[in-house]
């Protein structure tokens, strides 16, 4: 008879079911920032993801490391290449976002 080592299977794969459906999933942690947002960084971080992932990734542009000068010198290069996208008070606010970014 095959009825036994089918039921025998049949129960561990139950088993392995209820218990793998059952275990605690882990949420993803967030990335903490050091230090809470400014104003003008919270507004740079909203324009950053509507004004430049619709050229780049967010994942391309905050995992560079890259001091506040570096960042100022990048903002002004996409501003030569997109006239009119990004105006100087929202690169300000970008630049206070980005700059809150660990560094080199």
């Amino acid at each position: 008879m095959r009825v036994r080592p089918f039921l025998v299977f049949l129960a561990v794969l139950l088993t392995a079911a209820v218990f793998f459906g059952c275990a605690k999933k882990e949420e993803p942690k967030p990335v903490a920032q050091a230090q809470a947002l400014s104003a003008d960084a919270a507004d740079g971080k909203i324009l950053l993801e509507r004004l430049c992932v619709t050229c780049h990734s967010l994942d391309r542009i905050t995992s560079r490391k890259e001091n506040k000068e570096k960042w100022a010198e990048i903002i002004k290069t996409m501003q030569a290449k997109q006239p009119g996208i990004i105006n100087d008070e929202a690169a300000g606010k970008i630049l206070a976002y980005l700059a809150t970014l660990p560094g080199k």
